[in-house]
Order: C-alpha cells, then structure tokens, then sequence
C-alpha cells in the first residue's frame, strides 16, 4: 500500500470484522500501538541507537498511537496526550514528518481521540465515531467529512476506491466502489474458494489497481481448520486474482490475517502481536520479524517501518532498508 498502514495497522474499526464474525476481536493498523506490549530490543536486529530525545516535556504523558507513512519520507504521527502511566487520554496532536521519522511538527491539536488511516498516496482519515477529519494534500488543509454506517466494513485504497466484505456478516462477499461508496460492484471472492464459505478479507492497496489479500478461515462455519490462511494478490483491482501462498497446500508457512505490502511483494503477514513475518516475495517464503516488532508499512525496495513499545513507554520506531534482514531505531518517545 500507500502505507496504509496503512494499510497498519492494529485495532482499526475496519478489520473489526473478525470479532463480529465470532472469531477474535483484531487490531491492527491499530493495535499498531496501541498497547501491544513488547520486549525492550528488538532480538539480533537493531544496528542503530534509539535517539533518547523527549516529545513535548509537560505534566502530562504523551503516547504515540498511530503512524502512518505515504513515502519513506512523509507521514502523520497521532500523538495522544494521556495521564500518569498513559491512561486516561484525553486528547492528541498530529504531528508530520518529512525525513522518515526522524523529526516531527505539530500541524492540529484535538480535543478528542481518532484513529488515523490513509486515503490512497496523499489521503488520510482521522477518524472518529460517525465522523471523520481528512486530509488530501498530506495534512495541510483538513475538512469534516460524515462517515457512512458501513465504514467499518470498508478499507479504502483512496478516497474513491474502497473494498467491502459483505453485505452481512452470513456470507462474507468482496464488493468495490469507484465513487465513494454511491455504487458498488460485487467482485469474486478468491477467498471462499480457497478455504470455504466465509472467509475473511483483509487487503493491502499499494495503488489502486494492485491490491493484496490474505484471507482466514472460519472453522465454524464450515471451513478448514483455525490457523488456515491464504495470500491473493491482483492487478485489475479484484477481477482477477493470483494465488501466492497458501498453507493449505505447503506454499505458506504462517498463519495470520493482515497483508502489508509494497508493489514488488516486500512485504509484512501476521495474525497480531507477536506473531508477524516478513516476506520478499509477495508471501512465498517467510520469515519471522524479531519479537516485538509491529509492522507500520513496506514501500519497493526493501524499505519498511515498524514499532516497538512498553506498557506505554518507551515507544521506538525502526526502519529497515534491506527487506527486513536489519533494522534501525529512528526515534523513541518516553513520554
């Protein structure tokens, strides 16, 4: 993706779909950091030092919730303003950085809480309950905009593009929207053929006509056993779909649900914390991520980001520039 992060990352209300399905509640993009625990270094990863530089010194702890990346370069930061041991937030800060994360602004102070997501290669979404601040020229100028009932349902590649699983919850259907979500068009679901009737979706949008899909089966209803997974990518935006991995006949040696990955299949599959992997060949062959690390996004070339976090604090992003094989620390926040 465009960093979705963005296509992120964990306990976003879009990948809610699983815990409504009765399999367990997700999130990611965002529990992208928002408290998923972890050990202090990454294991036999990390080259670089942590920059021990403080954000905003105050009275009050401030966490880094959610990140999300367009470019190596450029992406938004939510930073929340929280009470004593990060609790009781209250409020936020979205800050950009323009250098890979080294540095950051301020450019809009909340009183409430969102949840951040990209809208394609300058978009993104701040979202709240029915309601929704976006951004299309990459933070510069925002706009209040209604969010409709089926947001949840829905991971948007831009503005206009988006994916839904459904209608309902009973049988799980792929549909796409060209307009915002005024039309929409039912796609084939690889998903169902792969591992039955239900299946989960969850995509990755590294533009908007090449899209990722891991899919998970649903035992219960039907399916392969739990832990059944599969990886479709396509490149006509969902009228036709390779299969890439599977663990159903040998080809994926993980198990998991949330796809990020850049055009040229580098790229992140994991099922939460801890268990991600890192692939170079669009899930073909996997390896595991060092413990503790949380996948932001995966750009051509080998280039990705990733977290690490305490219970709230510290919280240290990485960047990795060989395809996963090392990792550096860019920033850590300690409140």
């Amino acid at each position: 993706m465009t960093p979705e992060v963005a296509r992120f990352i964990w306990c976003r209300k879009r990948f809610v779909l699983r815990s409504l399905a009765a399999v367990a509640t997700i999130l990611v993009l965002a529990v992208v950091l928002a408290g998923c625990g972890g050990a202090k270094h990454p294991v036999a990863a990390s080259t670089g030092q942590p920059s021990q530089t403080t954000v905003h010194q105050s009275s009050h702890t401030t966490v880094p919730d959610n990140l999300i990346f367009w470019t190596p370069t450029v992406g938004l930061l939510e930073l929340r303003e929280c009470g004593a041991g990060g609790h009781k937030c209250r409020g936020a800060d979205i800050e950009l950085t323009t250098d890979g994360g080294h540095s950051y602004h301020l450019i809009r102070h909340l009183r409430g809480l969102g949840t951040l997501y990209t809208l394609g290669s300058r978009g993104a979404d701040l979202s709240f309950n029915r309601t929704a601040l976006r951004t299309l020229d990459r933070g510069r100028t925002w706009k209040t905009v209604s969010e409709p009932s089926w947001g949840w349902q829905v991971q948007w590649a831009t503005p206009q593009t988006g994916l839904r699983v459904g209608p309902g919850l009973t049988a799980p259907a792929l549909s796409t929207t060209h307009d915002g979500g005024r039309t929409w068009q039912r796609l084939p679901s690889p998903c169902h053929g792969a591992l039955g009737l239900g299946a989960l979706a969850f995509a990755s949008f590294p533009s908007p006509s090449h899209w990722w899909l891991a899919c998970h089966a649903q035992p219960e209803r039907g399916g392969p056993p739990d832990g059944a997974s599969a990886i479709f990518s396509t490149v006509d935006a969902g009228k036709h779909w390779t299969l890439r991995a599977s663990n159903l006949n040998g080809t994926l040696h993980a198990q998991g649900d949330f796809p990020i990955f850049a055009l040229d299949g580098f790229g992140f599959f994991g099922g939460g914390y801890p268990n991600w992997s890192v692939s170079r060949d669009g899930g073909k062959t996997l390896a595991r991520l060092p413990a503790g690390l949380i996948p932001v996004s995966a750009f051509n070339g080998g280039i990705g980001f990733a977290m690490e976090r305490e219970h709230p604090l510290p919280v240290t992003l990485l960047e990795t520039r060989d395809y996963g094989r090392t990792w550096h620390a860019v920033r850590r926040w300690n409140g």
